[in-house]
């Protein structure tokens, strides 16, 4: 089972040590949170004319860049309202996925300013390694060698999520307004997957080797400043970011898979090794921007079909089961709205479906319709998620409100488990692909399980060893090497229930899972055509009167040389990494 490291509990302990530190942060975020990107990167331009005014220990920084990465605005905007439901992991409108989700490439700008906000990730990481080396001896930054490599980590990882989805963003000279450059230049994406991978290969190798004896400990919310950890999480994303330009570099993609693959003591080896950010229960404040409910949050039909017919036990951890409970149909008999005798349906785990015209379709209305019972019960056929898995402090429904916690994954020791055998049944490894699937899909299963259970969601049941091995010998899911290409990408779909940005990059990538897969994702459809599929966040033309317009405009010229750009204003146009 996966170990909760007890370190997340510390964090209200902590916070009092830098209470003015966190107060400035947070009003900071406010005001950047609310701003709307209508240039490239007018938040970078706004960021490096402003020095921080605050200055704290190193440790503090990152725990506070720590407490900055996660944005309400960014899970109500960026997520809720379009990256799962683009991902067909839940709904966002009463009948399937609302039609403007699939052109809306303008409000996913939330990961930017959490990135490049003056209160942002980028800036505290910076600043943390920039006090590193005034605020310690030559001696005390030896015994804490492994802080810096971690700080450039979370920031690293920041930076790729960013450009995931952007493109270029200003890296190499950005966050360096103490330094006078105001008007940053942009790395291209190849460019910026090179100076990650680089500054990532050389955390780790510090890391392994020479990591020191002081430990960034409670100030680290991650691993508690575990070096061995923190090299695997960075090697993890190595492979990630590798496996992400498998199209346009496959000979520096396949590279860098066998320096990961071959650094055996950095690998993910259990759930004890997934980067997780797993804070208290306060953290989420009680605000209505973390509800997935406040956008309806379907379960899909394909989704929800392929775990109901394979016997997933996920499926009660990512989905209520419908109020057509007994009980709630002797009240429909009551009111004269079934005949006597009608029994409570045997499945009760149903999804919608996700394409506008399938989900408005005349044969599809009853699955999709409600029944009003009286003024207190409407019978609705289609299961909600398990809300409490994002919004912890959700009412249950006797209006008790939610007690525990949830979980923020960035890399999970199932994701490598299936990144790796994908790259075996590809051939570019010589690793065992099926000991690998079976791996991911214990651990994934044991993970949301432990995830579950921490935000205490509604009729929690814990998953039995013996559910694991039953879904290991179901139809779909045992073995095929006929179709095991299409099996492990299947589960690593299914394991990005929480992390619909990798479920979208994985769809883009391998055009996997699709209407024709065991899992059914569905082709959205509207009035009898096929919809313009998103593939990245919409950008403007920078404007002239932008400080630093000539460098917006030269990142906006290059990206627009590549054919499959497109229009800056077309979400159906690719990022470099998303070759055809």
């Amino acid at each position: 089972m996966l170990i909760f490291k007890p370190i997340f509990k510390l964090i209200t302990m902590l916070q009092s040590h830098f209470k003015k530190l966190l107060f400035f942060a947070f009003m900071l975020s406010v005001f950047a949170s609310s701003c709307t990107k209508k240039e490239l990167a007018k938040i970078n331009t706004i960021n490096n004319n402003i020095s921080n005014l605050t200055t704290a220990p190193p440790a503090s920084l990152f725990l506070t860049a720590t407490n900055a990465t996660q944005s309400s605005f960014e899970y109500y905007y960026d997520l809720n309202r379009f990256a799962f439901p683009l991902a067909q992991i839940f709904t966002n409108s009463l009948k399937g996925v609302a039609n403007n989700t699939l052109t809306d490439g303008n409000t996913i700008n939330n990961r930017y300013n959490v990135f490049f906000s003056p209160s942002g990730v980028g800036n505290y990481l910076t600043d943390a390694e920039r006090e590193f080396y005034t605020y310690y001896t030559p001696s005390q930054q030896a015994d804490r060698s492994s802080w810096v490599p971690i700080f450039r980590i979370l920031k690293s990882y920041y930076a790729f999520y960013v450009s995931d989805v952007f493109g270029s963003i200003a890296y190499s000279t950005a966050f360096k307004a103490k330094e006078g450059v105001l008007l940053p230049t942009y790395d291209t994406q190849e460019a910026l997957f090179d100076t990650l991978d680089t500054q990532l290969k050389n955390a780790v190798a510090i890391l392994e080797t020479s990591p020191g004896t002081t430990k960034l400990d409670a100030f680290d919310l991650y691993y508690g400043g575990d070096a061995t950890k923190w090299a695997k999480a960075a090697n993890a994303l190595r492979l990630k970011m590798a496996m992400r330009i498998m199209k346009r570099n496959p000979t520096k993609s396949t590279s860098i898979i066998n320096e990961v693959i071959n650094d055996n003591t950095a690998l993910m080896a259990s759930n004890s090794d997934s980067w997780l950010l797993q804070p208290g229960h306060s953290y989420w404040g009680g605000s209505g921007n973390w509800d997935p409910t406040s956008v309806f949050a379907k379960g899909i039909k394909g989704t929800v079909d392929f775990m109901w017919n394979n016997t997933d036990p996920r499926i009660r951890l990512f989905y209520q089961k419908n109020n057509y409970s007994q009980d709630n149909i002797n009240t429909a008999i009551s009111a004269g709205i079934y005949p006597a005798g009608t029994m409570e349906p045997m499945r009760r785990y149903v999804g919608s479906y996700a394409s506008f015209d399938a989900a408005n379709s005349p044969a599809n209305s009853r699955l999709e319709s409600k029944i009003v019972v009286n003024s207190s019960l409407t019978l609705d056929t289609l299961s909600t998620i398990q809300d409490r898995l994002i919004s912890p402090y959700d009412k249950d429904a006797n209006g008790v409100t939610g007690n525990g916690a949830g979980t923020f994954i960035l890399i999970s020791y199932a994701d490598e488990c299936f990144m790796r055998a994908e790259l075996a049944q590809r051939g570019i490894t010589t690793e065992n692909a099926q000991a690998l699937y079976t791996a991911g899909i214990t651990a994934s299963i044991q993970m949301y399980d432990a995830i579950a259970s921490l935000a205490q969601v509604y009729n929690y049941s814990p998953v039995q060893s013996s559910e694991i091995n039953s879904y290991l010998t179901s139809p779909d899911v045992v073995w095929n090497p006929s179709k095991a290409l299409e099996q492990i990408i299947t589960q690593a779909y299914i394991n990005y229930f929480l992390q619909p940005n990798e479920a979208w990059a994985l769809i883009k990538r391998t055009g996997l899972p699709n209407a024709s897969t065991s899992l059914v994702y569905e082709t959205f459809m509207i009035n009898g055509a096929v919809a313009p599929y998103p593939r990245r966040a919409t950008l403007n033309d920078p404007n002239p009167a932008d400080d630093n317009y000539a460098n917006e405009k030269a990142a906006i010229d290059a990206m627009k040389t590549d054919p499959n750009f497109g229009n800056p204003g077309d979400n159906s146009g690719r990022v470099w990494w998303d070759a055809p």
